[in-house]
This record gives structure tokens, C-alpha cells and sequence, in this order.
């Protein structure tokens, strides 16, 4: 317990960084917290988080589609309470996503954000505990969508997660008026820096592009005025327009042949854009309680008797989700594997059993792994073997065409960019989007998949052997995952 409250202080530190309000998207979130991982995994022993990834659990399909129909029935009795719609839940057995659903407006989760809710979710086991998170919609209209997350145990090790949207306009409008600005400080910042340089200040705006860009600020302060209600953040918007009125004159003040007004333009800018992230943390970082719902409690009661049959069966699954056992049988000389499908960010990894030393050296060896597989990121490989005393470990970033179920060849050439991506602290599950792309540049009408195996052999096996026993181990391993 001491252990989960250290790391949620960490990361929680991260997420009210200040001057990065506006950044706290679950990749930002994560992606500084990637020691945070490594520390979860030291105490856990569960691998899907230390390789970013998602572990699913392995179910009948019937016990699925019953847990299905007792959560679309909870996210139903939940609806909207207040500001909030709820409209995503999940139930997670220790960190493993047992089912999941949405209301049918409502988009799946992006990898990302599920890994990120995992993860809060496996270090803040209180009663009733609820937070504001930050979905990534960038991809999507540029704005980051404010949830509140409520996670509430069903049963031992079980926990029911609710996603709710709060109904506002607000985050769209400020992150779009933010946005918007952002080209603008730069080109400022660029002139103040030439102006440095040579002492001579060339003031070199694109007024064609400011005006447009000026009826789009215009437009988001507009729709903001209309959804503000509290008197704090009335005056907060008075002051971004006056800002940005300020901000207009000065502009035509330049155009008119006063370049002397420039500082003072730049300042109003960079007091705008500071202005609309104090008021997006004003709204959506506050102490401020988000209602429950009404009827949580029977919510609760409902899924504890529909589960209760089935409780013990989902826990001991948990622990021993997927097993390696035939596996072992059908490729001579495999020791471990993980098999992550990065489209939809999910894995497969077999549960070590046993204690003491047995233990130590299964967490020995998969720690090994990583290092071997982050050092093959870094350096933008695509695939690697490495010997290390009686064991031989392996990586292969497979890409498969999805409408033949051919595999295809990358152009490597393009190895050194993505290792500088992984270089940067980027989320490794966004990071394969831009490899899918950057390798095949020429083929962005055809669907790619990506995936990676990792594994483990015995030592003594030839590199050829071993080569061709993941070829068939990927085949058999694709099957198993659709199959699921």
C-alpha cells in the first residue's frame, strides 16, 4: 500500500505540472511516468505494464458475454449525473481487462488511455476513488476531452471502472483557441531571436494567415463566453479578450508601419495563451468534487450478484491468464515469450509460476528482455538476437497486410528516424503508428498491422532454428489472439 501511494504522488506530480496543463494527455502523463512502469513491474511481477502494453483475459465466451450484458446494464442505470455522461465502462481483474463497453456514439478507448487507466487504476485501490483524466483526441479535432474516472471494487481484485464525459464545450473551444496561437507565438519567437542576433528588428508577419487566424480565436472566445457560468471565470474571460483585443491593435499597429509595437503585441500573445490554460486548469483541475452517481450503490449491488458465481474462477485467471504449457510441446527449446499486437496495443505473455528463487529468476530473465528490447528501439532495429549464459534472447517487429494476411518487408532505411523517436520519450503503442508510416510510405492506402515478438530459448540452439520456430510461433500466436 505504502509502495501504491509513492508512485500515485509521483505521477500525480507530473499530471499538475502547471506549465504543462494543456499537456496532460494520458501519453504525456505516461510517457513521463515510464520509470513509474519499471517500478510497477519490480512489485507486481506483471509484464504487460513494464512493455506498455494491455493483457486481456482469457474467457469463455459465454462468461464474457454475460459480464457484457451486466456492465452495458450498469453504464444504462449510471446515464448522466450532473455535468457528467457517463458513457465507457470497464472491469478489470489485477490490472487485466476482463470486458469493456461503450454507448454506440461513444469511440473506443485509444491504446494509450487504456494503458494509462490501467495504470491509475493498479495504484489507487481506495474505496469509491474518483479523478479527472485527460483523454488524447488529438488525432481527432486537436482537443483533449476532460472524464472523470470513477473506480469502485466489485470484488477481491476485481474493479469497476466508469468513464464519464463532463458536458462542456469549454475544452474543445480553449484548446482550439490555443492552438491557433501557438504558430503565431512561434513565428514571433523566431523574429524576437533573429532580433537578438543582429539587433535589427524585421518584423516579417503573414497577415493574410493572422486574419484568419484571428476570426478563429475570435470565434472560440465567442463560445466560450456562452458556456462560462461562475463569476472567477467571467472575469478570467473579460481578461483574455481584453488581451486579445489588445493583441488585434498592435497587430495593426505593425501593419501600419509602427514595428516599435511588436514587443507589446508578443507580450499579449504570450499572456493570451497563458491565460487560456490558467482558465482550462480553473475548470477541469480543480478540488472540486464531480457528483456520483445516484444510484452507484445498487449499480454495485447488481454486478456483485451477477459475478458472484464466477468471482473466484476470474481471480485465479488472472493470476495464470495464459499458459505456456502446450506451447513448450510444439517448439522444442522455448522457454518465455510476449506476442503484442501494436494496433490495438493488446499482448500475450504466459504466468511463471512458482516462489523464492524460482521466481528471482523468471523476473531476472523477462527484466533482461526489456533492456535487450529497449536497446534495439533505441537503435531502430527491427530485429535481434542476443546470446547471455545459457540463454538466447530474440526480437522481431512482424508486418502483416491486413486484407491478404501477407507478411511484408519494411524499408529499414528509414531505422535510424524511428530509433530518435523512441529516443524522445515517446509512448511505444503511438510510437508504431509513425513506424507503420514512416516504412511504408508508399503504401498508406493499405491497411498495416504490427507486431512484435519477444522470446526466450535455450542458449545451444542454432540462430536458424530459432528463427524459423518464431515464424511458426507468430502464425500460431496470431491465431490464439483472434481467436480471443
Amino acid at each position: 500500500r505504502k509502495f501504491r501511494e509513492r508512485l500515485w504522488t509521483k505521477l500525480k506530480y507530473y499530471l499538475m505540472r502547471w506549465e504543462d496543463v494543456v499537456g496532460m494527455s494520458s501519453e504525456y502523463a505516461t510517457t513521463v511516468g515510464l520509470g513509474a512502469f519499471e517500478q510497477l513491474y519490480e512489485h507486481t511481477f506483471k509484464p504487460h505494464f513494464l512493455f506498455q502494453s494491455n493483457e486481456h483475459l482469457h474467457v469463455n465466451a459465454t462468461l464474457k458475454s454475460d459480464a457484457v450484458k451486466l456492465l452495458k446494464t450498469a453504464m444504462e442505470m449510471a446515464a448522466t449525473t450532473g455535468d457528467v455522461k457517463y458513457s465507457q465502462g470497464l472491469l478489470v481483474v489485477e490490472g487485466k481487462v476482463f470486458v469493456s463497453y461503450q454507448s454506440s456514439s461513444q469511440e473506443p478507448l485509444e491504446p494509450c488511455d487504456l494503458l494509462f487507466i490501467l495504470f491509475l487504476c493498479h495504484t489507487n485501490r481506495e474505496e469509491h476513488n474518483q479523478q479527472i483524466i485527460f483523454l488524447n483526441r488529438a488525432q481527432h479535432d486537436q482537443h483533449y476531452l476532460p472524464c472523470t474516472m470513477t473506480s469502485v471494487p466489485i470484488t477481491e481484485g476485481m474493479v469497476l471502472l466508469l468513464l464519464g464525459e463532463i458536458n462542456t464545450s469549454l475544452a474543445p473551444n480553449i484548446c482550439g483557441a490555443i492552438n491557433t496561437l501557438l504558430p503565431i507565438e512561434e513565428t514571433l519567437t523566431d523574429i524576437e531571436k533573429r532580433y537578438n542576433v543582429s539587433g535589427t528588428l524585421r518584423v516579417t508577419l503573414n497577415m493574410e494567415e493572422f486574419g484568419k487566424s484571428s476570426k478563429v480565436i475570435n470565434f472560440f472566445l465567442n463560445r466560450m463566453r456562452k458556456d462560462i457560468k461562475r463569476a472567477e471565470l467571467d472575469r478570467e474571460w473579460r481578461q483574455l479578450h481584453g488581451e486579445w483585443n489588445a493583441a488585434e491593435e498592435g497587430c495593426r499597429s505593425i501593419t501600419s508601419g509602427n514595428p516599435d509595437e511588436f514587443f507589446a503585441f508578443f507580450d499579449h500573445v504570450t499572456k493570451l495563451i497563458d491565460g487560456l490554460r490558467r482558465l482550462f486548469y480553473m475548470i477541469y483541475c480543480s478540488d472540486e468534487p464531480v457528483a456520483l452517481p445516484a444510484n452507484l450503490d445498487e449499480i454495485v449491488g447488481n454486478l456483485r450478484r451477477g459475478l458472484r458465481d464466477s468471482a473466484s474462477y476470474l481471480l485465479v485467471k488472472a493470476q495464470r491468464n495464459f499458459i505456456i504449457g502446450n506451447y513448450i510441446v510444439q517448439f522444442p527449446g522455448l522457454v518465455h515469450f510476449l506476442f503484442i499486437n501494436r494496433a490495438e496495443n493488446r499482448v500475450l505473455v504466459p504466468c511463471f509460476g512458482g516462489q523464492g528463487s524460482s521466481a528471482r529468476y523468471c523476473f531476472t530473465m523477462v527484466t533482461t528482455l526489456h533492456r535487450f528490447y529497449r536497446r534495439l528501439l533505441e537503435q531502430g532495429v527491427v530485429q535481434g538476437y542476443m546470446r547471455k549464459r545459457d540463454l538466447m534472447y530474440t526480437y522481431r517487429i512482424w508486418f502483416r497486410e491486413t486484407d491478404s494476411g501477407q507478411l511484408v518487408k519494411p524499408n529499414v532505411g528509414q531505422g535510424e528516424d524511428f530509433g530518435e523517436v523512441y529516443r524522445a520519450g515517446r509512448m511505444v503503442c503511438s510510437m508504431f503508428r509513425d513506424l507503420v508510416s514512416a516504412y511504408f510510405p508508399r503504401n498508406k492506402r493499405r491497411c498495416i498491422e504490427c507486431y512484435e515478438l519477444l522470446t526466450i530459448h535455450v542458449g545451444d540452439l542454432p540462430v536458424e532454428y530459432v528463427s524459423e520456430s518464431n515464424r511458426r510461433l507468430f502464425s500460431s500466436l496470431k491465431r490464439e489472439m483472434d481467436e480471443n
